[in-house]
């Protein structure tokens, strides 16, 4: 009858070739906005503060688990929210999402000077939280120096939170 529905499975030692053919037409648009990464943020102050707020949430996260006091516990919820909405930043901005995220009425530069003006709030509420539940702590406590430890590292994001919130303002 012929070959018709016999499919070959090639043998495990013959090699499979795929050719791939590359064109470089500088006529040609992409179809949509296109992704630029914008390496240059990461060594701007901007990043940088970025980058060291997340080092210091990922010490102070590490310092205070396990909250085993009501204080500790709002301040890893502030720890925790923070670091998470820093790395959605430095993302959009390592992305270049400003310049593909245009909408009308919305000036990104604002809504992340508004979200570190409450970072730094937040973080000062929570810090002085922290500080105050654990130096009323007996000294001998198991987790005591940890936690004054980590509403140290809380006092320096504030610090960091501070300083880019003064950029931005400066900016804007």
């Amino acid at each position: 009858m012929g070959d018709a529905g016999v499919t070959q499975i090639p043998k495990a030692n013959q090699p499979h070739l795929t050719t791939v053919t590359i064109k470089n037409d500088p006529t040609i648009q992409p179809a949509g906005p296109v992704v630029v990464l914008n390496v240059n943020y990461i060594s701007s102050w901007h990043g940088l503060l970025k980058g060291l707020q997340l080092l210091f949430a990922i010490i102070c996260m590490a310092c205070t688990s396990p909250a085993t006091h009501p204080g500790t516990s709002w301040f890893l919820c502030v720890v925790v929210i923070t670091f998470i909405f820093t790395l959605l930043w430095l993302s959009f901005h390592f992305l270049s999402m400003e310049t593909l995220l245009v909408a009308p009425n919305v000036n990104w530069l604002r809504v992340e000077f508004y979200y570190v003006l409450f970072a730094t709030l937040f973080y000062i509420t929570g810090m002085i939280t922290q500080l105050v539940v654990w130096s009323k702590a007996d000294a001998q406590k198991y987790f005591a120096s940890s936690n004054l430890a980590a509403g140290s590292f809380g006092f320096f994001n504030t610090l960091a939170y501070g300083a880019e919130t003064l950029l931005i303002f400066l900016e804007l």
